[in-house]
């Protein structure tokens, strides 16, 4: 990622977690998400594990971020979580979807690139930063990819639970208005 404009996070070399107090986030991360999952939540693991931890941090009582090697084992699980997803995929349909893949992620890159320049021309915030916000992309691997390069992983993480939140409460409303059939 190219990245102009000033940093948005500056300073000494954060402060840690002590391995301790993320074994405790991890438990009771789980058990919010299974909670979440119980009620039939979008994203529920997820979203309870990081409503604890923002609560943890948030309140002071984890004092930092976690540790590299918990962070990278994380980014591990993400990958092999992804990578099972083509179990019983037909390749032979991968030459047909490709170049319909390539037009959409081209189109998805160019405008979050633009709003990215603005927000980076007119708010100061860093074009690298802005970028893996706007950027298209599930939130889990965005944030782990905002820590990978030294961004706000907060900044990132809210740009794309905005876009979550958005589209789960827009999307109904646009089905039911323009796309359901007119009884009548």
């Amino acid at each position: 990622v190219v990245e102009f404009g000033p940093p948005i996070v500056s300073g000494p070399p954060p402060v840690l977690d002590p391995y301790w107090m993320v074994g405790v986030m991890l438990v009771l991360g789980a058990a919010g998400g299974l909670l979440m999952e119980r009620f039939k939540l979008a994203g529920g693991i997820f979203f309870g594990a990081m409503i604890v931890s923002a609560i943890f941090h948030g309140t002071g009582l984890a004092p930092g971020r976690v540790p590299a090697p918990v962070a990278l084992f994380g980014q591990v699980l993400i990958g092999c979580w992804t990578g099972s997803r083509f179990v019983g995929f037909d390749w032979t349909r991968l030459p047909g979807i490709l170049g319909a893949a390539a037009g959409s992620i081209g189109v998805g890159l160019a405008t979050s690139a633009a709003f990215a320049f603005l927000a980076s021309a007119l708010l100061g915030v860093s074009f690298g930063a802005a970028m893996v916000g706007f950027a298209p992309g599930a939130l889990e691997a965005m944030t782990m990819l905002a820590f990978a390069l030294g961004f706000d992983a907060l900044y990132v993480g809210v740009h794309h639970l905005a876009r979550f939140l958005l589209l789960n409460i827009a999307m109904p409303v646009i089905v039911q208005t323009w796309l359901m059939p007119k009884k009548g």
